[in-house]
């Protein structure tokens, strides 16, 4: 079970890192408007470093998940990567971002995840 966690780990935290990336790169830009010449937007975005580089990562994570699906049942996986999504996207937000949780928010989480825990705690989840 434990290298099950580790994986999903990976996978939601490669999720979070390419959706902060790409956050970045997007600010850089100083947003995007599809008002007047589409196909110039979508060219200086697909230019962005940050854009191009978050995009590769999720669709290696795409390739993680598609492997890990195929190893897993589909309730246990994406329950698992939502409770472990959950307190990875918290942390991060908190420390990389400087965002701030109440007490009843940190609590939340905790609860959510301990839940699901408990939910997916059973030996053969597995694909028979």
């Amino acid at each position: 079970m434990q290298i099950k966690i580790v994986f999903i780990s990976v996978i939601a935290l490669g999720t979070i890192s390419a959706q902060m990336i790409l956050k970045k790169g997007l600010l850089l830009l100083g947003g995007i408007d599809f008002s007047s010449n589409v196909v110039a937007e979508i060219f200086r975005i697909m230019h962005s470093p940050y854009v191009m580089g978050a995009l590769s990562l999720q669709g290696i994570i795409a390739l993680l998940w598609i492997y890990a699906l195929s190893r897993m049942q589909l309730v246990y996986l994406f329950t698992m990567s939502g409770s472990v999504f959950y307190i990875l996207l918290a942390l991060t937000s908190w420390l990389v971002l400087g965002e701030r949780l109440s007490l009843v928010q940190w609590i939340g989480v905790i609860m959510i995840s301990l839940g699901v825990f408990c939910f997916n705690y059973h030996p053969y989840n597995v694909v028979p």
